[in-house]
């Protein structure tokens, strides 16, 4: 994207994290922010043990600060969140250790928003020392519950990466 994606401008002069950070608020009893602590100072935070290691660090930190018994992982980049898709996710925890969505015809389960019980903690440790980064590689080994998108969900997923996106979501928004 050639700068920070969560610092992105869109409708109504939101930026990309105040959009995502709504929702979560929508959500979640309390917001905690991985990752460095000028990105969001008013809210508690939790730094990455090792910072280019990759996502599945960030959510190994989290998990390890045991601050609560189960979290929402959510990225910046994905500004058309509901609260009410990401309480079917926090709600799958009451008979899974985690759970994430399934986006239709796509060839690779999207691995964000994801839900996790700290019950988990053991295994992204030994995933993690087993080499893998990836939270691909840690959905291999805890079996998430997988929910299907609802009709009125359908592009709820939308992730932006490239500038080309940025602006489908802008022109989309206007």
């Amino acid at each position: 994207m050639g700068r920070a994606k969560h610092d992105l401008r869109g409708p109504n002069n939101r930026t990309l994290l105040e959009v995502v950070l709504a929702a979560a608020r929508d959500t979640a009893k309390r917001v905690i922010v991985s990752g460095p602590p000028e990105v969001l100072p008013d809210l508690d935070h939790v730094a990455d043990r090792h910072p280019d290691a990759g996502p599945l660090e960030g959510i190994a930190s989290v998990i390890d600060s045991g601050r609560d018994e189960q979290y929402l992982f959510l990225p910046c980049d994905m500004p058309r969140l509901l609260p009410s898709l990401l309480h079917r996710l926090v709600d799958a925890l009451a008979t899974s250790e985690a759970a994430v969505f399934e986006q239709g015809k796509c060839s690779v389960r999207p691995v964000l928003p994801l839900a996790l019980r700290n019950s988990t903690a053991a295994t992204i440790q030994r995933v993690m020392e087993q080499g893998t980064r990836s939270i691909h590689g840690l959905l291999k080994t805890v079996d998430p519950a997988v929910l299907p998108l609802l009709e009125s969900e359908n592009g709820c997923l939308f992730n932006i990466n490239t500038p080309e996106e940025w602006d489908e979501y802008l022109g989309s928004s206007a």
